[in-house]
């Protein structure tokens, strides 16, 4: 999984663009990030005035509903519980 292109750098490329009669291509050689990447931070921006990372939901959990409390009810009772103790 990549790690998110920090917020600080996301600011830089988006001043030099609006700064600088730069083309994308040339802020992705500058910056060291794709060219794919700059399109769709820009877009982003255009469209939600944000530059934070996109957020992406993970995993679903395997334990779900009433289950989560009855877990945790064993788990205050005895904290140091295993899956070999009954």
């Amino acid at each position: 999984m990549a790690i998110p292109i920090g917020i600080d750098l996301r600011q830089r490329i988006l001043k030099a663009y609006q700064q600088e009669n730069t083309t994308q291509q040339q802020l992705a050689q500058r910056f060291m990030v794709t060219q794919s990447f700059i399109s769709r931070l820009l877009k982003r921006y255009q469209e939600k005035a944000s530059l934070e990372p996109t957020p992406h939901p993970g995993k679903p959990p395997k334990i779900r509903g009433d289950d989560i409390s009855v877990l945790e009810n064993i788990l205050q009772e005895k904290p140091d519980r295993t899956l070999i103790d009954n």
